[in-house]
């Protein structure tokens, strides 16, 4: 009984739990019965000789690794799946990019770049005859497949509560409440102090007020993102938008605050055009507009730049100017754009255009 080595039954255990599989679900993938795969893994039996290499495909490995004839790295296994991805990229074969991030997203659930391969390939696919509503549902299941497997793989118990708490957004946001519900039952009474409370009680003084402001902007940009990017945005949307800058940042000093601002009137010129917002209405965005671009780019360009925004955003700022991203050429550009043609007569407009040629 024991042809195939001692250690199968352990080495097919190791695999399915690295994979982040239940027992009845590689059951289902060989058609057998969960206490077939229970006895293999126990060594009280063994997998016939014609379901090793059905076996080993399903744990995502070769049968040579299952019957530890052909050992190799985690290194060398990530290697191999990146030339194999690299090769069907080539040929353009999808089904096998699919398999092939499935299996790297199983054996390294926390590695952000196959993670996004993984969304990726199935994104692709859902845009091509499917609404957006139902493309953004699926890439959310997808992404619920890898916190799963994350929340399997991870000791740190902080680290778990995060994951089971995206999952359950996620699982909330597609309609699967009832699978939520498992979830949220596995998590404490009380949750683990997070690594921002234990931050939050070193710091002191004026490290604890940079802190603090860290995390309110986190979330304010959060939120904003959510607000900007909703496929269903209108221009009741962007006044919200506005009015919600205009609170958190009212001193008006951070570039952020000229940039966000910029491009959210941008947007919101382009849904009153469309939707038949007042000329003066539109005209007044445009010269604020204007307004913006000038002082971002001034405070962008000044001596005491740091002085004008916070350490985290400056690598957004400067990524923003390091692309070409001055506001005021962007503006110039904008002013030329067609739509904008029932206005070229009105005298405001025809003083933007002035200021612009010599800005």
């Amino acid at each position: 009984m024991k042809a195939m080595g001692l250690n199968i039954g352990s080495k097919i255990r190791e695999l399915r739990r690295k994979g982040g599989m239940a027992r009845k679900d590689l059951a289902a993938h060989l058609n057998v019965s969960t206490a077939t795969v229970s006895n293999w893994e126990k060594n009280r039996a063994e997998p016939r000789l014609a379901q090793v290499v059905p076996l080993a495909k399903a744990l995502g490995v070769t049968a040579d690794i299952l019957l530890g004839t052909g050992e190799i790295s985690a290194d060398e296994k990530y290697d191999q799946l990146k030339k194999e991805y690299e090769a069907a990229f080539q040929t353009g074969d999808t089904e096998q990019i699919k398999e092939i991030c499935k299996t790297a997203v199983r054996l390294f659930p926390f590695d952000i770049w196959w993670s996004w391969q993984y969304n990726h390939a199935f994104y692709t696919r859902s845009q091509e005859n499917i609404d957006c509503e139902t493309a953004m549902n699926e890439q959310t299941a997808r992404e619920a497949d890898i916190l799963k497997i994350m929340i399997d793989k991870t000791d740190d118990p902080i680290k778990r509560w995060e994951l089971i708490v995206q999952l359950v957004r996620d699982l909330c946001t597609i309609g699967r409440k009832s699978e939520a519900f498992t979830y949220v039952s596995m998590l404490p009474d009380s949750p683990p102090p997070s690594r921002n409370d234990l931050i939050d009680d070193v710091f002191d003084g004026n490290a604890l007020l940079s802190f603090r402001q860290k995390l309110m902007s986190d979330g304010f940009s959060e939120t904003l993102s959510k607000l900007y990017s909703s496929p269903d945005a209108t221009a009741e949307t962007d006044r919200v938008i506005i009015n919600l800058i205009y609170a958190m940042i009212p001193d008006g000093n951070y570039l952020e605050f000229h940039k966000l601002l910029y491009l959210v009137k941008k947007r919101l010129v382009k849904h009153l055009i469309t939707h038949g917002g007042t000329p003066d209405e539109i005209l007044t965005l445009l010269e604020e507009m204007h307004t913006h671009s000038v002082e971002y780019d001034r405070i962008f360009t000044s001596s005491d730049a740091l002085f004008y925004t916070v350490d985290h955003m400056r690598f957004v700022s400067t990524h923003a100017l390091s692309q070409g991203g001055s506001l005021r050429n962007d503006f110039k550009k904008h002013l030329k754009r067609k739509s904008l043609d029932p206005f070229r007569q009105e005298a405001r407009f025809v003083d933007l255009v002035l200021r612009g040629a010599y800005m």
